[in-house]
C-alpha cells in the first residue's frame, strides 16, 4: 500500500477530489495530503471552506501555493488593479466563507 498526495489546481465542491480518494483507496493506496494552487476560501456544502470540508471528511492535510487573502492584499499593494480587485471582492462576497474587511 502506497502514500499518495493529490496534486490540483482548486477546490471548489470537492466532488472531485473526493473521487479521487476514492479511487486511490480502491487501488490500495492511502492518500495522506493535497497540494492545491488556490486557495478560494470558498463555502463547502456547509458553513466551513471546502479545504475545510476535505481535511475533515479525509483526514488530510491540504496545503495551498495562494489564497484568495493574498491575491487581494496583493492587488490592494498593485496601482492599476481596481477593476480586477472590485470582481474578485463580489465574487469573494458571493461565495467565500467570510467576507474581509479589506
Amino acid at each position: 500500500a502506497g502514500r499518495v498526495l493529490i496534486v490540483d489546481d482548486v477546490i471548489t465542491a470537492g466532488t472531485s477530489a473526493t473521487r479521487g480518494v476514492s479511487l486511490i483507496t480502491q487501488a490500495g493506496a492511502r492518500a495522506v495530503g493535497m497540494a492545491i494552487a488556490l486557495d478560494r476560501q470558498e463555502r463547502g456544502t456547509g458553513p466551513v471552506s471546502a479545504v475545510q470540508e476535505m481535511e475533515q471528511r479525509h483526514g488530510l492535510a491540504v496545503i495551498s501555493v495562494i489564497t484568495l487573502a493574498d491575491l487581494i492584499e496583493y492587488l490592494q499593494e498593485n496601482p492599476g488593479s481596481g477593476q480586477a480587485l472590485a470582481a474578485i471582492r463580489r465574487y469573494r462576497e458571493a461565495y467565500g466563507v467570510d467576507t474581509p474587511a479589506a
